[in-house]
């Protein structure tokens, strides 16, 4: 169940953004996640919002790595650190069609 589980939200942050950006369950949480609780319906400042987005940052951080090291484990790839590599190099370059470029 462990492993489904990282295996689904591995693939929710992977996925790739074609046409309407809300396409993305990941986006959309993070656009409802920005609206203010008060009645008047405006967004967060970004002093209200920048902790939360964090938060969900390193928690994405988190699930990246423990599906290396579960990679690792599992004889599927030799070292940690080229997963970890190749991960970076594939999410923080600009232009791509990911939620995290």
């Amino acid at each position: 169940m462990d492993k489904a589980c990282l295996l689904l939200c591995i693939s929710l942050l992977d996925h790739t953004l074609q046409g309407d950006y809300f396409e993305s369950v990941i986006l959309s949480f993070l656009a409802v996640l920005g609206i203010d609780e008060k009645p008047s319906g405006v967004f967060r400042s970004t002093l209200n919002y920048s902790p939360d987005l964090s938060k969900f940052i390193k928690m994405a951080q988190m699930l990246v790595v423990q599906r290396a090291i579960t990679r690792v484990e599992n004889g599927k790839a030799e070292h940690l650190s080229n997963l970890l590599d190749e991960t970076r190099m594939r999410f923080i370059i600009r232009c791509t069609r990911t939620a995290f470029d």
